[in-house]
């Protein structure tokens, strides 16, 4: 429930982040940008998944800590994205499926029949507060870059 109306899709997401045990590694940064797409409607069913590797800049080494804990091996993260062609191509994704952000007058839905953002609501689902209000905040903050409205 969203403001006490139920939300008819939810978008999950997950991010992987560099880390290590030492505190003094340094700030996190995506590796892995992952979501898949739910229709919140009983029987709920999975729509679609997104799912892209992202190449850290500030550490891009992964440490044996985080290889261990996600299975992400340094070669899937060599050959990611920079974090800005990931949120593009996020963005993207929900817009194909009509849950972008552009105002429209007109109810639509598009694809597999889901009902289009701009007319209807959807949520983006996460663990806990650290995918979007620390990982994704602090590496957009140090970008300069500001967080997309469905993360705010």
């Amino acid at each position: 429930m969203l403001g006490g109306t139920a939300v008819p899709v939810q978008v999950v997401l997950d991010f992987e982040w560099t880390a290590d045990k030492d505190p003094s590694f340094g700030p996190s940064e995506i590796i892995e940008f992952p979501s898949v797409l739910v229709e919140a409607r009983f029987p709920f069913r999975i729509v679609d998944e997104f799912q892209v590797y992202v190449k850290p800049r500030i550490n891009p080494v992964l440490t044996p800590f985080i290889k261990e804990l996600t299975a992400i091996t340094q070669e899937q993260v060599d050959m990611g994205v920079d974090l800005t062609t990931a949120l593009d191509q996020y963005n993207a994704w929900l817009a194909s499926h009509g849950l972008d952000m552009a105002p429209k007058s007109t109810a639509a839905t598009h694809g597999k029949g889901l009902p289009d953002v701009r007319t209807n609501t959807f949520a983006v689902v996460t663990w806990g507060d650290s995918d979007l209000m620390s990982t994704l905040h602090g590496e957009l903050k140090r970008r300069h870059l500001p967080m997309p409205p469905h993360f705010a």
